[in-house]
């Protein structure tokens, strides 16, 4: 768990391991920039002062059973023809504004990834045979509006996994009367459903935290040595459904998937530390601050992340 208060620079970290570990870093590149909406012409924060002294980016990760990776990103002004015109047929909006390149080694992987100025992104990689073998690593963003995977897609992942009749008890217990989720097709379009005895409701149709604890449910179906990075997993959460969210962190942990999850909800670490109980071994806490621009952290390992509420509670409240 990575605890903070707004703007510790906890999102940032998450971007930064789904770059360096993922199977296609010219995707993920692409889709942690895509996901900040707000900013126009994106890819420039990846680099230092806007990539504008020309330095690269560099992410160093450590990668459980595969061992250490570096990616070095550069920064281009000008987007090579064979990505422009596949830019132009998404329709992306001109101008095209930026190519990013990402250099992963030691598998000697080369990715480009080009920008239009509404952060549309175009991709492609090199050498990715060495890529496939590392494990899955994914990104979830659970909040209102954020860019997601189709939940249709995450829900057939779940299926395959073996794991949905796990996933559909942990949202039926938050969920009054729902008896099953399924995934229907209504006027050509796959929708997954909440089904109730007398009625089923389109996931996209629910409220808010219902939305993101299914989604939370079903994005854990990562199969043993993957690993799954959530942005702030309590947003919209009633403290019921927040239990339900520590239970299906937990749940993962307990299949063998590495949770690295990003909050400033002392609710969520305190519904963790109750689904933990007395075995605290698998929970570890970053506390980070960001005191005049220095980024210092401080790490709780296992029973000791029982103090990380104490220590970080008069910075979170």
């Amino acid at each position: 768990m990575i605890l903070g208060p707004n703007s510790a620079g906890k999102s940032t970290l998450l971007d930064g391991m789904v770059i360096g570990g993922s199977r296609s870093p010219g995707d993920a590149v692409g889709r942690v920039v895509a996901r900040r909406s707000e900013l126009w012409d994106g890819a420039r924060w990846l680099f230092w002062r806007g990539g504008r002294d020309g330095s690269p980016a560099t992410i160093e990760v450590d990668i459980k059973d595969t061992g250490p990776r570096k990616v070095t990103l550069t920064l281009a002004t000008d987007v090579s023809p064979d990505l422009e015109l596949r830019l132009d047929e998404r329709r992306a909006r001109r101008p095209f504004m930026a190519e990013v390149a990402a250099l992963v080694e030691p598998e000697s992987a080369k990715c480009r990834t080009a920008f239009a100025l509404d952060n549309e992104y175009v991709f492609d990689q090199e050498s990715g045979g060495a890529l496939r073998r590392v494990p899955l690593v994914k990104l979830v963003d659970p909040r209102p509006g954020a860019r997601h995977a189709l939940l249709s897609r995450v829900y057939t992942d779940a299926v395959e996994s073996g794991l949905l009749d796990e996933s559909v008890e942990l949202v039926s217990a938050v969920v009054p009367g729902l008896r099953n989720i399924l995934l229907t097709d209504v006027a050509g379009a796959t929708i997954v459903q909440l089904q109730f005895a007398d009625h089923s409701v389109p996931v996209a149709l629910a409220g808010d935290g219902i939305q993101s604890l299914v989604r939370i449910c079903f994005e854990l179906a990562v199969p043993p040595g993957g690993t799954a990075l959530l942005e702030e997993p309590e947003a919209s959460q009633h403290p019921r459904a927040l239990r339900r969210t520590a239970r299906a962190i937990l749940a993962a942990v307990q299949r063998g998937v590495q949770v690295v999850l990003s909050t400033h909800s002392l609710d969520l670490l305190d519904a963790l530390l109750l689904e933990c109980g007395e075995d605290l071994s698998p929970l570890s806490v970053f506390h980070l601050a960001l005191r005049d621009g220095e980024l210092r952290s401080t790490r709780y390992e296992g029973a000791e992340a029982a103090f990380a509420r104490e220590a970080a509670g008069e910075d979170l409240r």
